[in-house]
């Protein structure tokens, strides 16, 4: 599922790896926060030889078991990096922790993502909004999401919690997906890029 997930997104956004401002160079360290299958970090890998990936995760359990040797895989929440990642990333990557972290935790990450890029980094992070016109939907998802203390609409949100977490040059981009018939774009992909 989390495998066709990252190719659905890529699709929207024109098979683009990186869509913040930078052109990596070798020796570049990429970090993907939540990495999952680790799927984003191994294609990305596939395109450009030259730099090396971290992948982070709370659980191991879907890490890809060999790695290429330019990638490493982590057990380690977004709310607590290592402390040798200071600084050390040029891109930051996170997607779809709508449904995994609280509404508290969303500054914590940020400022952890502020953290560890370097000078001149960028982060991207791309989240999931149901729009207006799946009223039921968004009732359930309300209900849902703040009985865990969560917040629905987060991806509405990450400018404004990036800009007070430090950032600069926040720029966000929305994309329609289909979401069942006759209702064609009632989800948005929002994609924030941030600049240190």
């Amino acid at each position: 599922r989390l495998n066709s997930q990252h190719r659905y997104i890529l699709q929207l956004i024109d098979e683009q790896f990186i869509i913040a401002p930078v052109q990596l160079k070798p020796g570049d360290q990429v970090l993907d926060c939540a990495t999952g299958t680790g799927k984003w970090t191994v294609d990305l890998l596939t395109k450009i030889l030259e730099i090396s990936c971290t992948g982070v995760d709370v659980s191991p359990h879907l890490f890809p078991p060999s790695p290429e040797p330019n990638i490493t895989f982590l057990q380690h929440s977004v709310l607590a990096l290592p402390a040798n990642f200071t600084s050390r990333f040029t891109v930051v990557n996170q997607r779809l922790l709508l449904g995994a972290l609280r509404l508290t935790e969303w500054p914590l990450a940020l400022r952890e993502h502020f953290r560890v890029l370097r000078p001149g980094g960028w982060i991207q992070l791309c989240e999931v909004h149901i729009g207006p016109r799946s009223r039921r939907m968004v009732r359930l998802k309300t209900a849902m999401f703040k009985a865990r203390g969560m917040d629905p609409d987060a991806g509405l949100h990450l400018k404004m919690w990036a800009e007070d977490a430090g950032f600069e040059n926040v720029q966000t981009m929305e994309k329609g997906m289909p979401l069942g018939k006759g209702e064609p774009f009632a989800k948005t992909l929002e994609e924030t890029f941030v600049g240190l």
